[in-house]
């Protein structure tokens, strides 16, 4: 079993559709690190509803980018997970 070394968590939004969002996160390395997408929903509905709307890449050790599917529409809310190993 590895080591947690960090575990950040968060949540946005995409005002627009299509927008690619970037979210500053604090700093990991980049090789250690995994990202789990927990899911999208429409603003006005809760976690019941999540379903695979897009994608996060870790772009930089301080930089984290949700890129919603063209299909998403405008006002998707996101959640995201990193985990940081030793």
């Amino acid at each position: 079993m590895s080591n947690i070394n960090s575990i950040q968590r968060g949540t946005g939004s995409t005002p627009f559709p299509y927008a690619t969002a970037n979210i500053t996160i604090s700093a990991v390395n980049t090789a250690k690190a995994t990202v789990e997408y927990l899911g999208t929903a429409p603003n006005s509905l809760s976690s019941p509803y999540w379903s695979s709307q897009g994608y996060f890449a870790l772009t930089s050790s301080t930089n984290l980018m949700f890129v919603p599917r063209p299909s998403a529409g405008p006002g998707q809310v996101y959640s995201w997970e990193i985990v940081e190993y030793i």
